[in-house]
């Protein structure tokens, strides 16, 4: 999705994503809309048009930005499932290509929003294996299957000789690694 890129488009394009970040949708929009009047060949810079477009429900014109965003990178998984998303054809199962890029994109804030949404999966799974019997006596030997950010194994490392985690993301699995999980 890499395109002409001009250091003006790309502050607007990191202004945009930071202001996504922060969940300030309005003024995201405003920043791709610079990006993509500045350098209109980006397909990233579509794409997040569309996705602060998304975020303010308005749909018909983030369908408008990811046809623009299509027609510029053809190819990407991303791009084209939000497009099918929206427009009503949902497959039975994501493409990698986008589960990849979404929870890469958003692994350094998943912490964050699972502690805002008032998360209590790592607790609740400490409270079960202390239920089942275990002991935290480092013998165990655990597979976290979609660790994630590392998260969930939390609980699981007094209880571990060792700890692997398996993830679908390399953003997530930084996170992990950071963690010590």
């Amino acid at each position: 999705m890499q395109h002409t890129l001009t250091l003006e488009a790309a502050n607007w394009e990191q202004r945009g994503i930071s202001a996504r970040d922060a969940g300030k949708h309005v003024e995201a929009e405003a920043h791709f809309a610079r990006s993509v009047a500045e350098a209109p060949d980006r397909a990233i810079s579509w794409l997040g048009l569309a996705l602060s477009q998304i975020d303010q429900e308005r749909i018909s014109e983030a369908i408008a930005s990811l046809y623009r965003a299509r027609d510029l990178s053809p190819k990407s998984g991303v791009i084209g499932h939000l497009l099918d998303s929206l427009k009503g054809h949902n497959p039975a199962r994501a493409p990698e290509s986008y589960v990849n890029w979404l929870f890469n994109t958003y692994a350094a804030g998943f912490d964050n929003h699972l502690a805002r949404l008032g998360y209590r999966g790592p607790e609740m799974l400490r409270q079960l294996i202390q239920q089942a019997g275990w002991q935290a006596d480092s013998s165990r030997a655990v597979l976290d299957i979609g660790c994630g950010t590392g998260l969930s194994g939390e609980p699981f490392t007094a209880f571990a000789s060792r700890l692997d985690g398996i993830d679908l993301s390399v953003g997530m699995l930084n996170q992990a690694r950071r963690r010590g999980i």
